[in-house]
């Protein structure tokens, strides 16, 4: 989340140690979390390339592709409506390197029986790959955290979310 309190479409992340803890400090933060924190470090999240459509109108250079119709950015969310058969969205240009970012992250809603959605993306040295991921239908908000790093063409450097798919319903609208 940022300051502002929306929650973010994409974000492209990357681990980065920050801090080296004394043990009786790391055991305190296991104890109040209850989880598995490493005993000498934290970590935080550095993030490459982020989408908030914080301003009505502006899909900051999102296109609805293919089967998708009546796009519109409004309240934080960027909107488009099922239209046909291979649907998706399709990003602006950026450069970020591959290396440097292992995970994207996409906030999504929908209605449908789909249980899949595709990422693709382009690199410099002009090749395209994709990595797919599970999705929920079942009309509410779900942060989607999509391993990237495990395709060997995340290489190089990235300049484009070419495609962004979720299968869905023709007539059902799709808000990330």
């Amino acid at each position: 989340m940022k300051g502002n309190g929306k929650m973010l479409f994409f974000k492209l992340i990357k681990s980065k140690e920050i801090c080296q803890l004394p043990y009786i400090f790391a055991f305190v933060i296991l104890t109040l979390f209850n989880s598995l924190l490493p005993l000498d470090k934290l970590i935080a999240q550095d993030i490459g390339k982020s989408w908030e459509f914080n301003e009505d109108g502006n899909a900051e250079g999102w296109q609805a592709y293919r089967s998708l119709s009546d796009l519109t950015v409004s309240g934080g969310t960027l909107k488009a409506v099922v239209s046909g058969n291979y649907e998706c969205f399709s990003g602006p240009a950026f450069n970020l390197a591959a290396s440097d970012y292992g995970f994207i992250y996409i906030r999504a809603r929908f209605h449908g029986a789909s249980k899949l959605g595709k990422l693709v993306w382009e690199t410099d040295a002009n090749t395209s790959a994709s990595v797919d991921f599970d999705v929920s239908g079942d009309g509410l908000f779900h942060e989607y955290e999509i391993p990237v790093y495990t395709n060997q063409k995340w290489a190089g450097q990235i300049n484009k979310i070419s495609r962004l798919y979720i299968n869905a319903d023709i007539g059902t609208t799709i808000e990330i």
